[in-house]
């Protein structure tokens, strides 16, 4: 996809979410907010070696690697290099040992490194290489806890910019958590769509099962959209206070 096309494929993204927005939408502005990503034009005219991808269910950038997160196989994640597409390693091992994973369900470009969630470790990593093949990853980690207080059983946790981390999942009292670096809460946020009257009659365990979707952060981490995963809703998320997170539309 060129850069023009990608700015058109945000532009309907700001238009499909006009009947939440109302006044609020100006032209343009989500297009503003979600720039071009830098290997749009690059991805597609890479050549991958297909017999060393498996089944992908994720796609992430991360220091010029394109990642593809697993549903099978010996390893979580799979390593090519972005602009050559030749396959370069496979990383996070399954496994009970050292450095190895039970559940990676989602991962997420972060610097340089990439972050990863296990959600049966309940640990967000944080894997660097050195030599940017992760053939030779090392990880460092923090346990999210889960809240039986406030009831927050995670399942997908991302990092919003350095220092924090956004939770979606199961929540009482909100749609998502915020983290900082220690996984300490620093607040809960969001609500579910409220053009269904019927939801109302949902528990949030339902709703949370229900609305899971895919999530976008613009470079400075203080927007954050989200649309869930029936495709009928778009949400926009302004961050800039991690205290006090507002919707934008």
């Amino acid at each position: 996809m060129n850069t023009d096309g990608l700015k058109k494929a945000l532009f309907v993204l700001g238009l499909a979410a006009v009947s939440s927005c109302g006044e609020k939408y100006v032209e343009g502005v989500w297009t503003d907010e979600f720039p071009q990503i830098e290997y749009a034009e690059l991805a597609e005219h890479s050549q991958f070696e297909t017999d060393e991808i498996k089944m992908p269910v994720e796609m992430a950038f991360a220091g010029g690697r394109l990642l593809f997160r697993n549903f099978s196989g010996e390893h979580f994640i799979s390593v090519f290099d972005a602009e050559k597409g030749t396959f370069l390693s496979d990383m996070a091992p399954r496994g009970t040992g050292p450095d190895e994973f039970l559940f990676v369900t989602s991962m997420c470009g972060q610097g340089e490194g990439l972050s990863l969630y296990d959600s049966n470790l309940g640990r967000i990593f944080h894997a660097e290489s050195a030599d940017g093949s992760y053939g030779d990853a090392s990880y460092t980690s923090i346990p999210v806890p889960v809240d039986s207080a406030r009831f927050c059983s995670p399942l997908d946790v991302f990092p919003v910019r350095d220092g924090v981390y956004c939770v979606s999942g199961l929540i009482d009292g909100g749609r998502f958590v915020l983290l900082d670096s220690t996984a300490t809460e620093i607040s809960r946020f969001g609500r579910y769509p409220e053009q269904d009257k019927l939801l109302k009659d949902f528990s949030y365990i339902a709703l949370g099962f229900g609305f899971q979707g895919v999530r976008a952060c613009n470079a400075s981490g203080d927007r954050m959209a989200f649309a869930d995963g029936m495709g009928a809703t778009f949400q926009f998320y302004d961050l800039h206070d991690p205290s006090r997170p507002s919707l934008l539309c």
